[in-house]
C-alpha cells in the first residue's frame, strides 16, 4: 500500500502519486500539519500564483489529528470561488466543469477530510480513476507501507509532465505542479494523460 496525505484539490505531483500507487489510502489518523495541501492549494490567476487556504478550526488543539480538524464557518468558500473564476474563466473547460466545482466548495461538510474526500472522490471521476477511497484505520509507522507519502513535498514528474497551455501561462514557460484544478480546467478529459504513465 501506498499512504498518503489528504488534500484540497490536491497538486498535479500529488495525482502523480496516486496514478502510481498500486494500493493507495488516505491517512486520517496523522496529526494536521498546517500550510501543505491539506489545507490549501495553488492555482494561477492573473498575478501568478495564488494560494487559496481553508481555515480549519483544531478541536483538540496543536495535537488535534485529522479526524479533529473542522472547516472555519467564515466566508472563505465565497473567495475560493470568485478565485478559481478569475483565473479560469477563459480556460477551454471552464465551463463545462464550473457547476461541479461550485457544488463541491459549498458541500456541507463539518470535518476538513469529509469535505477533502467528496473532492477527491469527484476528481477520480474527472479523471477516468477508480473512485473507491480507502483510508486508515489506526496511525502507522511508515515500515508498514510500500511507500509513505505523508511528510514529502509532492514533485512533479517533469518527464510526465510535458508543457500544456495556461490561461496566465508567462512567456513559454508552463508553471508546473499547481493544483490539478489548473490541469484539468485547461486540458479537460484529457488531463488523464499528464498523470498516468503511458505502461501503466
Amino acid at each position: 500500500m501506498t499512504v498518503l496525505p489528504t488534500a484540497y484539490f490536491g497538486s498535479i505531483g500529488y495525482y502523480q502519486k496516486w496514478c502510481e500507487a498500486k494500493h493507495p489510502i488516505i491517512e486520517t489518523h496523522e496529526h494536521f500539519v498546517k500550510q501543505t495541501l491539506r489545507s490549501r492549494c495553488e492555482i494561477l490567476g492573473p498575478n501568478g500564483v495564488q494560494t487559496l487556504s481553508i481555515p480549519v478550526k483544531k478541536t483538540a488543539g496543536s495535537k488535534s489529528t485529522m479526524q479533529e480538524i473542522e472547516l472555519d464557518s467564515s466566508g472563505w468558500r465565497k473567495i475560493h470561488l470568485k478565485s478559481i473564476e478569475t483565473a479560469y474563466a477563459s480556460a477551454p473547460f471552464y465551463d463545462y466543469y464550473e457547476m461541479e466545482i461550485v457544488e463541491l466548495i459549498h458541500f456541507e461538510a463539518i470535518k476538513l477530510l469529509d469535505f477533502n474526500n467528496n473532492i477527491h472522490k469527484r476528481i477520480l471521476g474527472w479523471l477516468d480513476l477508480t473512485d473507491s477511497i480507502q483510508t486508515t484505520s489506526a496511525y502507522l509507522d511508515s515500515e508498514n507501507y510500500e511507500q509513505d507519502y505523508r511528510l514529502v513535498d509532492f514533485d512533479v514528474n517533469q518527464e510526465r509532465l510535458q508543457k500544456y497551455t495556461q490561461v496566465f501561462r508567462y512567456k513559454e514557460n508552463c508553471i508546473p505542479n499547481l493544483s490539478i484544478l489548473d490541469l484539468v480546467l485547461n486540458q479537460g478529459p484529457l488531463a488523464r494523460n499528464w498523470l498516468v504513465s503511458k505502461t501503466s
